[in-house]
């Protein structure tokens, strides 16, 4: 019997094509030799951290970015080698790649599996080209159906599309056409989520003010709905008010304000510059520059005040895309087990399971993140410092810095705000296996709160959110923090 302890491995490959305009994570553009020379490292980081962990089994492997199919195919089968030799991989461990599908994936996908890969995550975004271009994507959907078919014609049965709703100008039935297509194609996971404009990227020099507005409007809205259930009393409880009229209007109801990514990655960000967009077609001046020819060579701190920007989707279009998603995938045999991650059934993303019921993982590579033995240590961000380690010497200590030791009270926030993602919930017997004593002892009030507004439900064994309460679940995570 195996008795070793689970553990994650993320690895981050901070490399990518182009910047995307909406992007803020730590990824840049770089040529072959720095690609070559960060491998050389990434692999003795990670060499050299094995003999640390020999009383794990690692139970999967998470390779993300930025755009690790950017790489050569050689450095990933390099990468999977150093792996092997450092850690104890167990035989059913679930190993994913990110692709771009702008990245020539054919000669690539059959040395991912060689190398032991078993799941591969696609960056669609939409199936709507002229989408596809204002996000900054490298890609067009023709190109991703390539991808798709030729990671199938590689030998993979297990593949992520990833989605992405409410990007500016889209509507409703444009997200429905992706949703349709990407349906049809029957991969066995979808992340579909919501784009955040984020600080520091081209999206948030341009939207940053109107995105602050519209979430600062639905936190008023959402707070004048509780205090109103609070003046009438438990009989006009807001799920069923928002049940009743999402059954006239699915877009009902929905303060959709959960921070969603693609697929969980725990690397650190970095604001870089914007790299140059690839042109797009050719396009009457009439209709204005296009994103493409806006943004080459630009510096995306000084806007052009001649582009011109679609608008944002409005919280009505937001709401309707959120509920359509949910329909057409669980029609279509998709399982919600998370707010934003739906799979066929036994497809789930164990990696990202373990990220939210407390798994311990520990990250390589430029800004990745750690959690190990209650603690929480991240990697450098700057490429030099990182390069200039010695891992046979001091560079582990070097490259981790500051480790938070959580306290207890930081372990029970996390178990629950983390764990009240997934659909099932949180169980009461784990929690007080974990910490000695009932969730209702210490969070009994906020409980019974939540579930009298029909945010939460509670049965025998665990504690989850209803739809309702999925819609707000960033309020309802945050009652969980405790003073």
């Amino acid at each position: 019997m195996n008795r070793k302890k689970k553990l994650e491995l993320y690895i981050h490959i901070p490399f990518c094509m182009k910047k995307c305009l909406y992007c803020d994570f730590l990824s840049f553009p770089s040529d072959l030799q720095t690609q070559a020379e960060y491998m050389d490292q990434l692999r003795s980081e990670i060499l050299s951290s094995g003999p640390w962990y020999g009383d794990y089994e690692v139970s999967t492997i998470f390779i993300g970015g930025g755009t690790p199919s950017a790489l050569e195919p050689e450095q990933i089968t390099l990468l999977m080698q150093a792996v092997h030799r450092a850690f104890q991989v167990a035989e059913d461990a679930e190993i994913t790649i990110e692709a771009n599908p702008g990245t020539r994936l054919a000669g690539k996908l059959p040395a991912y599996r060689a190398a032991g890969i078993n799941r591969i995550s696609l960056g669609l975004q939409s199936a709507n080209n002229e989408e596809l271009k204002l996000l900054g994507r490298i890609h067009r959907f023709e190109d991703f159906l390539m991808a798709f078919q030729q990671a199938r014609m590689a030998g993979f049965t297990n593949i992520n599309v990833d989605l992405m709703s409410a990007v500016p100008g889209q509507t409703v039935d444009s997200w429905k056409n992706t949703l349709k297509k990407i349906i049809m194609l029957k991969p066995e996971h979808i992340s579909a989520y919501s784009l955040i404009i984020e600080e520091g990227t081209p999206f948030g020099e341009h939207y940053g003010c109107q995105e602050e507005r519209k979430q600062r409007e639905k936190q008023e809205r959402r707070e004048a709905m509780l205090c109103r259930e609070e003046d009438c009393g438990a009989e006009t409880n807001l799920r069923e008010e928002t049940d009743r009229q999402a059954e006239t209007d699915p877009a009902a109801g929905t303060d959709y304000t959960v921070k969603e990514y693609p697929e969980a990655v725990p690397a650190a960000k970095s604001v870089r510059p914007a790299e140059a967009v690839p042109a797009a077609a050719t396009r009457s001046e009439a209709q204005g520059p296009i994103i493409g020819d806006f943004w080459r060579g630009r510096d995306p701190k000084k806007p052009d005040p001649l582009y011109q920007w679609p608008p944002l989707v409005d919280e009505e279009e937001e709401r309707r895309m959120y509920h359509l998603t949910k329909t057409l995938l669980e029609d279509a045999g998709y399982q919600r087990y998370e707010i934003s991650n739906y799979a066929k059934p036994g497809q789930e993303c164990r990696h990202n399971i373990g990220y939210w019921t407390g798994v311990e993982y520990l990250g390589f590579g430029l800004g990745a993140s750690s959690y190990v033995d209650g603690c929480r240590f991240s990697n450098v961000e700057d490429m030099e410092t990182y390069q200039s380690l010695d891992f046979s010497l001091d560079g582990l200590e070097l490259l981790h810095g500051d480790i938070h030791a959580q306290s207890r009270k930081e372990q029970m926030e996390e178990f629950m705000f983390l764990g009240l993602r997934m659909t099932e919930g949180v169980s009461d017997a784990v929690f007080t296996q974990t910490f000695g004593v009932h969730m209702d002892s210490v969070y009994g009030a906020v409980i019974e709160r939540m579930v009298k507004h029909g945010l939460l439900v509670q049965d025998e064994k665990n504690l989850a959110l209803t739809e309702w309460g999925m819609d707000v679940s960033n309020y309802v995570m945050s009652e969980f923090l405790l003073d």
